[in-house]
C-alpha cells in the first residue's frame, strides 16, 4: 500500500521497523510546538496520533505505556512530556497476560487529587494488547468521574511469521464477547476523526472507554488538524452524547438511499475504502460502525435503508470459519426487528 506525506515513526515498509532516529525526529518535530497545554481549537500541524498523546496527557493522572503500542509509535511523547514535569505520570508496561490487573489496582486505590485529570488512568495498548488485558478489566470499579480507564489503542499488528504490519482488528473478535459491561468501545479512521474521538473518550465521565485508531494510516501522517476541546462543564451523560458533541454519529451510511446491497463494516482503513467504492457503484451502501459497544440497535436500522434486501457483514477474525462480533450484533438485530433483509457473514483472516 502506497503512503503519501510525512509518516513517522516507522518505515512505510510492510516489515516491523523500530527506528529511534525517527521517534527521536517525531519527539523534537511535536515537542515544539505541541504540549498537554496546547489551547483548544488550535490548528496545528501534526499527527493525529501526537495530537492524541498530548490529550490523554492532559486529561489523565497516569498513562501507561505498554511495549508493542510504543513500537508503533505511541507513547514517546507522553514519556518525554512526563519526564519534564509538563504531562502526565507516565508508566513502561509490558504486554502480557493479566496485563489489566495494574490498571484494576490503580484505580481501586482511590482516585486522584490532581485536579485536572479527575482521577483518569490512560493506557496505550494494541489489539493483541486488548485481547491479554481484557480477562483482567473484570476487576476494575465501576466507572465515576473521580475515577475510569481509557484505553488508546492504535488499530495496528504484526502479522506472525513475517513480521509484517496490518491495520488489523482481528484480535477484537475474541477479546469483545467477554468485555465486561460498562465500557464503552468506539472506533475511528481519519486523521481529525481520530484527535477528536481521542478528546472524546474523556468526556464520558460514567464509562470506561476503549478508542482503536488506525494507526496504519491515516493517525501517523503529518498533516493539518484542529486540536479538540473538552467542555469539564458539560460532561456527557453517554458515549452516544460525547459523540454528537463533537459532531459524530453512532453509524455512518455512504451509497445510495434505495440500495438494495449494504456492507456492514468497522471504522477504520476498511471502511474508507468501502465508503469510496460505494460513491461510485449504484445499489450499494455502506454502514460504518463507530461505536461497538454498547451496540445500539434502535440507531442501526434507522441508517439502514429499508430497499436492502442484503446485508453483507465483514468482520476481520483470528481464524478461518469464526464468526465475528459484528456479524452477530447485526443478525441479532435484524431478527429481533420487522426488516426482511437477509444477512451474510464476510469473514477474512489478517492474511488475506
Amino acid at each position: 500500500m502506497s503512503q503519501t506525506g510525512a509518516t513517522t515513526p516507522f518505515s512505510t515498509s510492510s516489515t516491523l521497523t523500530n527506528s529511534p532516529i525517527l521517534k527521536e525526529k517525531e519527539t523534537q518535530l511535536a515537542g515544539s510546538f505541541l504540549s498537554p497545554s496546547t489551547p483548544p481549537g488550535a490548528s496545528l500541524i501534526a499527527s493525529a496520533s501526537a495530537i492524541l498523546e498530548s490529550v490523554a496527557s492532559r486529561n489523565s493522572e497516569v498513562v501507561f505505556g505498554y511495549d508493542t503500542a510504543e513500537q508503533f509509535g505511541v507513547g514517546q511523547l507522553t514519556k518525554e512530556w512526563s519526564k519534564t514535569g509538563s504531562g502526565a505520570t507516565y508508566v513502561e508496561m509490558q504486554n502480557r497476560s493479566g496485563a489489566g490487573l495494574t490498571l484494576a489496582g490503580r484505580l481501586g486505590q482511590g482516585t486522584s487529587s490532581k485536579k485536572d485529570a479527575s482521577g483518569v488512568l490512560s493506557a496505550y495498548t494494541t489489539p493483541e494488547g486488548l485481547g491479554q488485558m481484557v480477562p483482567s478489566l473484570a476487576s476494575l470499579p465501576t466507572a465515576t468521574a473521580s475515577g475510569r480507564v481509557v484505553l488508546q489503542v492504535p488499530a495496528i499488528s504484526v502479522l506472525e511469521p513475517s513480521l509484517t504490519l496490518a491495520p488489523s482488528l482481528a484480535p477484537l473478535s475474541t477479546s469483545i464477547p467477554i468485555l465486561p459491561d460498562g465500557f464503552a468501545v468506539v472506533l475511528s479512521s481519519s486523521a481529525q476523526e481520530t484527535a477528536d474521538l481521542a478528546a472524546a473518550s474523556y468526556n464520558v465521565p460514567g464509562s470506561h472507554i476503549i478508542h482503536i485508531f488506525d494507526q496504519y494510516a491515516a493517525a501517523r501522517e503529518v498533516r493539518q488538524i484542529a486540536y479538540p476541546g473538552i467542555n469539564p462543564l458539560s460532561p456527557a451523560a453517554n458515549v452516544e452524547q460525547a459523540l454528537h458533541q463533537a459532531g459524530y454519529s453512532v453509524f455512518d451510511y455512504h451509497g445510495s438511499a434505495t440500495a438494495k446491497t449494504v456492507f456492514v463494516v468497522l471504522k477504520g482503513l476498511l471502511s474508507s475504502v468501502l465508503e469510496a467504492i460505494a460513491s461510485k457503484v449504484p445499489e450499494v451502501g455502506v454502514v460504518s460502525v463507530r461505536v461497538l459497544r454498547p451496540w445500539n440497535a434502535e440507531k442501526f436500522l434507522q441508517v439502514l435503508p429499508q430497499s436492502a434486501s442484503t446485508i453483507q457483514v465483514i468482520d476481520e477474525v483470528l481464524h478461518e470459519g469464526a464468526t465475528g462480533v459484528l456479524y452477530e450484533d447485526v443478525l441479532g438485530t435484524i431478527l429481533a426487528s420487522s426488516a426482511t433483509s437477509s444477512v451474510h457473514k464476510r469473514s477474512f483472516t489478517p492474511a488475506k
